[in-house]
């Protein structure tokens, strides 16, 4: 999101220090706060999921018990398959000692409160309850996402209507900003930074923006 205050883009962390309020927070302070935000853009964000999805068939896994086990690792070949669902083109060959020190370092705090929340992220989901995003509003989806497929992305560009682009990235899945993070970044940078019809911003966030970009790019 681009903020008049705080300077640019930025995410909300919980009180569990995980980032898994990020779109609510987002979504939320983008519609009441709208003076203050001016551009939104969410990248394969399931906002859109409804009760009715997994019953549907929409997701490759059949219940929300499956998928907590498979997004909440806690042994190597879960992060293994992990990372065939997150990446279009998944790294073979990672050792099971590195795999067993990322779960000890990033999948073991707060497990059961983020399985409660992954078992509660559909029940009694309408999109009717979904509020509007009136702001100019950029979504980024991988093609091959198999956690969130691209049905969700072209639900939520319904949704927002003509104030949303809606940009699909060949050859990535869930994890399109690390398959792809130059085509991932040209795009956040046309609609930040780059775009006519972009409101003037201070000197500040358009500086730290560029320097993310220089980075990724070199």
């Amino acid at each position: 999101m681009c903020n008049k205050v705080n300077g640019g883009p930025r995410g909300w962390k919980d009180e569990h220090g995980g980032d898994k309020l990020w779109w609510v927070c987002g979504v939320q302070r983008s519609l009441t706060v709208s003076g203050m935000v001016e551009r939104v853009a969410l990248c394969c964000a399931g906002v859109c999921l409804e009760a009715k999805d997994m019953e549907e068939g929409l997701f490759r896994v059949s219940n929300l018990d499956e998928a907590a086990s498979i997004l909440l690792p806690q042994t190597p070949e879960k992060l293994k398959e992990l990372m065939r669902y997150s990446f279009f083109k998944p790294a073979k060959g990672v050792p099971s000692f590195f795999l067993t020190d990322f779960i000890h370092v990033m999948c073991t705090d707060y497990v059961e409160e983020k399985r409660d929340l992954i078992r509660a992220i559909l029940t009694e989901r309408k999109m009717f309850n979904l509020p509007k995003i009136t702001q100019p509003t950029l979504i980024i989806w991988g093609q091959q996402d198999q956690i969130f497929p691209v049905e969700l992305g072209y639900r939520l560009k319904r949704h927002v209507g003509k104030s949303a682009q809606l940009v699909i990235i060949k050859n990535a899945g869930h994890a399109v900003n690390l398959e792809k993070p130059k085509e991932f970044v040209k795009h956040l940078k046309a609609f930040f930074y780059d775009s006519p019809s972009s409101p003037s911003s201070p000197t500040t966030w358009k500086d730290h923006f560029q320097f993310h970009i220089n980075k990724v790019s070199s």
